[in-house]
């Protein structure tokens, strides 16, 4: 989390981030506290901010594919496909958000350690039908 310049576009919102989990590191470190600091992956799923101009990565493509579909258009997405990014059903991240514990994005270990036994997350392929037949179906409705 703390490697490399954190993208212009979301600046201050990575800094944020990472001054937030070192702030507990020290604090956990003084007062000898069990601390934790969650520090979610990409989230989404219903009810997400899906404007084209300022929405995370899926809401905006689902939003850009509706269109084009509906306008029989091709669609343009940024990037050249080499990123690589983690996605977290918003169902899955309200049912972790008081007993988490995520120190890197990049492993889910720990907080695997603390969660209830029959908690799993959902699947990305689920998780995004859910989203796109709740976007498709409250198209009039939602934050665009």
């Amino acid at each position: 989390m703390h490697e490399g310049r954190c993208h212009l576009s979301n600046e201050g919102y990575s800094v944020s981030k990472r001054v937030l989990e070192i702030l507990v590191r020290f604090y956990r470190e003084k007062y000898n506290y069990e601390w934790i600091c969650i520090i979610p992956t990409n989230i989404y799923g219903k009810y997400d901010n899906f404007n084209l101009d300022n929405s995370h990565v899926i809401p905006s493509i689902i939003h850009k594919m509706y269109l084009a579909k509906e306008n029989n258009t091709n669609v343009k997405l940024m990037g050249d496909g080499t990123a690589v990014r983690q996605f977290i059903y918003n169902r899955d991240f309200d049912k972790t958000k008081d007993n988490g514990i995520h120190k890197k994005t990049s492993s889910n270990g720990k907080l695997m350690k603390i969660l209830d036994k029959s908690f799993s997350f959902t699947d990305i392929n689920e998780g995004l039908k859910e989203t796109i037949d709740w976007f498709i179906r409250e198209y009039e409705n939602i934050r665009k």
